[in-house]
């Protein structure tokens, strides 16, 4: 598919994902919705239509006012929906994946901390409130399980300590995701479906782990004499590291598939049963130990020797 071609099915892509986006608004799936206009607006610089780019950042915030009655939330849209803008301009310079995610996961995360502190007291609030509700909702039912029930009492009392870890673990992923839709509608008909992504390729530099480490430190030392202030950077820290190493295990995982070159029966039934055995969670320690173990390099060298190999058997 050549430009000229992305460009013509753009306003089909803008009809669709501008309604997506609207209902995820109505629904309250804010996440989700501001994805949608983030990859339109991506959409539309990289087709060359920065002013349509700037358009759709305006567009979400003036409806997002007027529908949700809150310049708050319209504020938000803009500020979000901008970052399509940005990641147009970031492609059309060649950053890679990781840099595109370090940029756009940092001012992401920055404004939801600035959205947080300043409406902290109500979102406290509302969690108690819907927190509560909940437990309500398993105890009419007669038959919860006392552990669920402990679970939402143990992380409304503790939100202070995990909340702003959880957000953020949860707007890594999202990131994650936005970068892989929008590079993959960038790409052509013509490329290899085998290729490795930006996502697979990515790797964290080594100077993460000493993050981690002192991570672990401050929870050590929080654990040895608590404190409130120490418990609140280190839970929340400990959080998105996690997360940060977790996509990494991933993307580890995606890589080794697609270089061994899986079928896509025999990479669904590895993911699948990673997941109903419980396995998922050790996609964090993949990713920690690929500080020292670069586990790509060795997958390659794996897959160079079966393919020698193959040809060796050959015949021909």
């Amino acid at each position: 598919m050549s430009d000229s071609d992305a460009t013509r099915v753009a306003p089909l892509w803008s009809i669709a994902l501008l309604v997506l986006g609207l209902v995820l608004m109505l629904a309250g799936a804010v996440p989700l919705a501001a994805v949608c206009f983030i990859v339109l607006s991506a959409r539309h610089w990289l087709a060359g239509e920065q002013r349509k780019a700037w358009g759709v950042a305006l567009l979400s915030g003036a409806t997002a006012t007027v529908m949700m009655f809150s310049l708050t939330q319209g504020v938000f849209y803009v500020a979000a929906t901008s970052m399509g803008c940005l990641l147009g301009a970031l492609m059309e310079r060649n950053w890679s994946y990781g840099r595109r995610f370090a940029v756009l996961s940092g001012l992401a995360s920055s404004l939801v901390a600035v959205v947080m502190a300043v409406t902290w007291k109500q979102l406290r609030k509302d969690t108690t409130i819907f927190m509560n509700a909940r437990i309500a909702e398993f105890e009419a039912q007669g038959d919860a399980s006392e552990q669920w029930l402990e679970m939402f009492r143990w992380y409304d009392v503790n939100y202070a300590y995990i909340g702003f870890g959880s957000v953020v673990a949860s707007v890594l992923l999202l990131v994650a995701f936005l970068l892989c839709v929008v590079d993959r509608s960038q790409r052509s008909v013509s490329e290899r479906p085998r290729r490795t992504t930006g996502f697979q390729r990515m790797r964290l530099p080594d100077w993460m782990v000493w993050v981690a480490i002192a991570v672990a430190l401050m929870w050590m030392a929080d654990y040895r004499w608590p404190n409130d202030l120490l418990r609140v950077i280190s839970w929340n820290a400990a959080i998105i590291v996690t997360c940060v190493y977790w996509l990494n295990g991933l993307a580890i995982l995606l890589y080794t598939l697609t270089i061994l070159k899986a079928t896509a029966l025999a990479s669904f039934v590895i993911i699948s049963g990673m997941i109903l055995f419980g396995l998922m969670h050790l996609l964090g320690l993949v990713g920690l130990f690929d500080t020292w173990c670069n586990f790509r390099i060795r997958v390659r060298r794996v897959a160079m020797l079966r393919s020698v190999a193959y040809r060796s058997e050959d015949p021909d």
